[in-house]
């Protein structure tokens, strides 16, 4: 039985396949590298036996590794296997797009983390006020400023850096 192989990066010349199936089998994937790397065309081939993985450097395309992988027996290419998204990317997403909407909506003046430092910097200012100083009501939204600020301070400088890195604010 030929093991199913799935797709999980592609880039400009890089193939990355997992073949889940065969994951912890050494054997198998030094047969997968001696076989890929001889084919015309693969610059080289990393395979990783603990991850069940192989990426191969190619100026091919992956229909001809497909089709190789195939006539020799290695594995069969199923259609481009994407993995859900767990909770945590989910609602990261909707708050970046929420943040780049923020973005757009306020001229780049005011992001959700902007919010959120004022928002705790006037509760603590409130909290005092009202005589209320025991811990951590106060404390707790000073800590919570105090790290927001710094979060966009230390985000800003590194964009600031990354400008002056590259004036022409294009890629290396």
């Amino acid at each position: 039985m030929i093991p199913k192989a799935y797709v999980v990066h592609r880039a400009r010349r890089r193939i990355r396949v997992r073949i889940p199936l065969k994951r912890g089998d050494g054997s198998y994937f030094t047969t997968v590298e001696e076989v890929l790397a001889s084919l015309p065309d693969v610059e080289s081939v990393s395979v990783n036996h603990r991850t069940g993985s192989a990426l191969v450097i190619t100026d091919s395309d992956v229909v001809a590794i497909a089709d190789a992988a195939m006539r020799h027996g290695l594995f069969s290419l199923e259609p481009e296997h994407r993995q859900r998204a767990t909770l945590i990317d989910t609602v990261s997403n909707s708050i970046k797009a929420s943040n780049d909407h923020l973005l757009r909506f306020t001229g780049g003046e005011l992001d959700i983390a902007s919010i959120v430092f004022l928002f705790m910097l006037v509760s603590g200012f409130y909290q005092v006020m009202r005589g209320n100083v025991a811990v951590p009501a106060w404390y707790a939204a000073f800590y919570y400023a105090h790290h927001f600020f710094f979060k966009i301070h230390a985000s800003e400088k590194a964009e600031q850096e990354d400008g002056e890195a590259d004036p022409e604010g294009g890629e290396y």
